[in-house]
């Protein structure tokens, strides 16, 4: 007979009953297909110990409907285990997914993945993970997610590079361009690579058809790309256009910086007439700073084929760049800062400039902030730019802003200072008309930026280096209200050691797209661009032999015969730039520009009266040629024309009064007509508008040097020596002080240094000579100056210069020889007509001398100088009267010279004139200092 059980054992026996239910109730185990118990999770889970933190994705994200699985990733505990199940469940009880892994991370199967999205209903689904041990759980963690309906409906095109920047721009060929596929976990498509340059920013019209890309801008000023999307894509020269044409006759470098097409694939906008700060830093992460200084928003049309700068955003005074289109095309949004001016820049013509130049932005002794402004395009004609409410003035930097297709909102990226690749930059979205901006959710910790809409605009495609040095690709769902979800991971679009950036979001719809092909840099145009290149690197003679490879493929573009030309004068090879100037101008249209810089070639090689005669050619083609006023004005100073330099220096100041270079030319002037007030004003006035203009305190101090204040002039050639320390130039114009001040030792000392830093440079070698010449050592002067010829047998000044060292030491045979080989390399230069003349009238040949003084005249017609010497040499013939009208021409063209009118006053004498005007003459030299007419004064004007 069965013991009765006690009221306690039944009570204990029903209560485990409930327990038992309770548990399976509950959904801790459950039977799969073949029987057998699994564990789910349910509200048992809750009483797992310790946490699991799962680290991507965060918690709330939103997948788009057709993107490829994602993988899963948590953090290792110190828990001695290799083994997780990962259950996805709805809402944490309808179990879609489960998985077991011996890694800290998972990836669902395609299957696993499809059944994800088809079972969700657009619901919530918890991914949980668990680890175990011995059937144990030690630890878990879960995260929410939702798969959206919406689709991207878009493949991306984006760059990947190698880091640090400095690498990728030595190694070109290790940048690449992709096509990627978010659908699918293959890795991006190729689209091009190994090409040796660089490419850089891209667009692409509404509909797909039309691709924009900056290519070369590391190397090249200005080239873009205007490519028409086809299956296989040809990258070749006809599709090639350069900003740098944009008004190219301003002799102002253009770079074309972040350019981007219009919607309708008709325009594109970058900025022209550019600088920035762009230099290398030795950080991993961070390898550049790079922000534009100045700059104005240009437009090409395609159609026309015509460049301008955009009315409203065309104001120098200001950087303005970073310009994108509204959906409608009828709006640009651009980012806005005063200007920033370096000297040091503007003179290196790089694109990448050295740390020196931009230390204080580096050490954060300096601020940059950009503004966004909205200006109507109005079919180019511009407008008047507005700030944006909400992305301007507020203490920080706004930049790189991007419209939502339906032209509602727009995201742009905020960052204390500077533009792209900042580290606390963060993306923000913002009503299309301004408003209140909003910090988006989809910020990473670390660099946010390089957004792009997709064509739908329910996403948005951007960079962040939240997890590497190597940028990455993420993506955000924003909805009607502008609200945006956690960051979405591009696993498929990255590449081991490579940053994946710029990228942008292409509308295809449906067709094919396989392969960019480079017909590009076989062509005559990469040779140029290659010679650029070399140019940048300071490789000139490189760059030369570039450019003619570039000859040999295309021997008929007068383009490239230019951009030569410019190389050879960085070579100082002047002749050689003035060939490859004339072939320019013989094989195409005459522009102004060609003609201005063949004049400059002239006037180094001294070559005066043809370098006016181009300079003339440049202003008539161009009546508002600026530069070309400021270089006819220093040619006519050489020329002694000092009051045809007035003229045309006046004129440059008027087309440009914040041309420093200007003024500092137009102080030339005055200091050759003996105004010294007004000379040393217009040096100031350079100085007040560029405080870097080395030239200005050097000219300045050449001037306080003739006032005899050494003090001071030493004072102004050391500031210009501080400013450019690499000049050797300057170390002459301060040995030239030092000695008029009586200090030789230190004289010789900057010249022998000026020597050092630059020993192929023969004009040292004849300014040295010229210090030994004035110092009596004249076998010394001439060894410099043989070692000029040595070095430029074609220098017609180190023979100049040679003559007039022999003839001291009596050696007439050959310093005549000297002086006619001058000529002979220089016919056309004045003032060495003018020494022969003086060496014939040391000689007491003074007819000869007058041959030659007239033919100086003759070429000069305003040369005061020669008329004084020829009015000398006709006294001595007896003359009188052709003395006096040679003295009297060299008043009128120099009034503040006295002994011409000291010279006047002896011939009036001579030729018995009245005493009024022989004491009127003898009283205007007094008064401009001579002593000799004190005299004069005293025999032949006093009762």
């Amino acid at each position: 007979m069965r013991k009765k059980m006690s009221f306690k054992q039944i009570f204990l026996l029903f209560l485990g009953g409930c327990l038992i239910s309770l548990f399976f109730q509950y959904n801790v185990f459950s039977k799969n297909e073949n029987g057998e118990y699994k564990f789910s999770p349910g509200r048992m889970m809750k009483e797992t110990p310790g946490n699991l933190d799962i680290t991507y994705p965060l918690n709330g994200s939103l997948f788009p409907a057709d993107i490829a699985a994602p993988t899963f990733r948590w953090k290792e505990n110190e828990n001695d285990t290799d083994n997780w199940h990962i259950v996805a469940s709805i809402d944490g009880s309808k179990e879609l997914v489960s998985a077991y892994t011996d890694q800290p991370h998972w990836k669902p199967n395609p299957e696993q993945w499809n059944q994800l999205k088809q079972n969700s209903q657009w619901k919530r689904i918890r991914i949980t993970v668990m680890e175990r041990k011995d059937d144990k759980i030690l630890s878990s963690g879960s995260v929410t997610i939702q798969i959206s309906k919406d689709k991207v409906g878009a493949k991306i095109f984006y760059r990947q590079v190698t880091l640090p920047f400095d690498y990728a721009r030595k190694n070109l060929e290790t940048i690449s361009w992709h096509l990627g596929d978010i659908t699918t976990d293959k890795p991006s498509t190729i689209m091009l690579a190994n090409m040796p340059l660089c490419g850089n920013c891209h667009s692409f019209s509404m509909d797909g058809k039309k691709l924009g890309m900056d290519v070369d801008y590391a190397n090249d000023k200005g080239s873009y790309a205007i490519l028409t999307l086809d299956k296989v894509t040809t990258l070749s020269p006809d599709k090639i256009i350069s900003w740098s044409d944009y008004r190219r006759e301003d002799d102002v470098l253009t770079f074309g910086l972040l350019s981007q097409i219009s919607p309708d694939g008709r325009y594109a906008v970058s900025t022209v007439k550019d600088r920035s700060i762009f230099v290398p830093k030795e950080d991993l992460f961070y390898s550049q700073l790079f922000f534009p200084i100045k700059g104005v928003v240009g437009v090409y049309d395609s159609v026309e084929q015509k460049f301008w700068a955009l009315p409203g955003a065309d104001d120098p005074s200001y950087v303005q760049s970073n310009p994108t289109w509204t959906p409608d095309g009828k709006y640009i949004i651009f980012a806005r800062a005063p200007a920033y001016y370096s000297e040091e820049a503007e003179r290196l013509k790089t694109t990448v400039l050295p740390t020196s130049v931009a230390a204080e932005f580096i050490e954060g002794r300096r601020d940059f902030k950009y503004d966004l402004y909205r200006i109507p395009f109005n079919d180019g004609k511009g407008g008047k730019a507005e700030p944006i409410p909400g992305a301007s003035n507020n203490g920080m930097s706004n930049f790189f802003a991007r419209v939502s297709p339906d032209g509602k909102w727009i995201v742009y990226t905020r960052a204390k200072n500077f533009m792209l690749l900042q580290p606390d930059s963060r993306l923000y979205i913002i009503p299309a008309a301004g408003g209140t901006a909003r910090e988006m959710t989809c910020n990473t910790p670390a660099m946010n930026s390089w957004h792009s809409w997709s064509p739908n605009g329910k996403w948005l495609v951007f960079s962040s280096k939240a997890l590497s040095a190597y940028t990455q690709l993420y993506l955000t769902h924003i909805d009607e209200e502008g609200r945006d979800t956690p960051p979405i991971l591009l696993e498929n679009l990255q590449s081991e050691n490579r940053a994946a950036n710029i990228p942008e979001f292409v509308n295809l719809q449906g067709k094919d797209w396989e392969k960019i092909v480079d017909k590009f840099s076989n062509s005559d145009i990469y040779m140029i661009r290659l010679a650029e290149n070399k140019f940048i690197k300071d490789d000139f003679q490189g760059s030369v032999e570039a450019y003619n490879k570039a000859v040999e493929k295309t021997p008929n573009d007068p383009t490239i015969y230019f951009k030569r030309a410019d190389v050879k004068m960085a070579l100082k090879d002047f002749q050689g730039a003035i060939d490859d100037y004339s072939k320019s101008i013989e094989l195409g249209p005459s522009f102004s520009i060609t003609y201005k810089n063949r004049g400059d070639a002239k006037y180094r090689l001294g070559h005066y009266t043809e370098a006016m005669q181009d300079f003339n050619k440049a202003i008539q083609l161009q009546h508002k040629f600026q530069k070309a006023y400021v270089s006819r004005g220093d040619t006519k100073n050489m020329l002694n024309d000092y009051r045809g330099a007035l003229a045309d220096l006046n004129q440059a100041i008027t087309l440009n009064s914040e041309d420093a270079a200007a003024y500092k030319s137009r102080g030339d002037t005055f200091f050759g007509l003996g105004d010294f007030e007004r000379a040393i004003e217009d040096y100031n006035t350079a100085q007040k508008i560029d405080p870097n203009f080395y030239m200005a305190f050097s000219s300045r101090g050449e001037l306080k040097s003739e006032l005899k204040d050494f003090s001071g002039a030493l004072s102004d050639i050391n500031k210009a020596i501080q400013l450019y320390p690499e000049n050797s130039d300057l170390y002459i114009t301060r040995a030239v002080i030092k000695a008029k001040s009586g200090d030789f030792f230190g004289a010789f000392e900057d010249i022998d240094k000026s020597i050092q830093m630059n020993p192929d440079n023969f004009n040292l070698y004849i300014n040295r000579g010229i210090f030994k010449e004035n110092s009596g050592d004249f076998l010394g002067a001439i060894e410099d100056y043989s070692k000029a010829i040595q070095i430029n047998p074609n220098y017609y000044k180190a023979y100049n210069h040679r003559s007039s060292a022999r003839l001291k030491l009596k050696d007439i045979k050959e310093a005549f020889i000297d002086i006619d080989k001058a000529i002979q390399l220089n016919p056309n230069y004045s003032t060495l007509y003018l020494n022969r003349g003086n060496f014939y009238y040391m000689l007491n040949n003074f007819e000869q001398s007058i041959n030659d003084y007239n033919k100086a005249i003759e070429l000069s017609p305003e040369y005061a100088k020669a008329y004084t010497y020829k009015g000398d040499a006709q006294y001595k013939l007896q003359d009188f009267q052709g003395a006096l009208d040679s003295f009297s021409a060299a008043i009128r063209l120099n009034p503040k010279g006295a002994e011409n009118y000291f010279r006047r006053g002896m011939m009036k004498v001579y030729l018995k004139g009245r005493r009024e005007d022989v004491c009127s003459d003898f009283h205007k030299a007094v008064e401009l200092g001579s002593k000799e007419a004190a005299k004069a004064i005293e025999r032949f004007c006093q009762k």
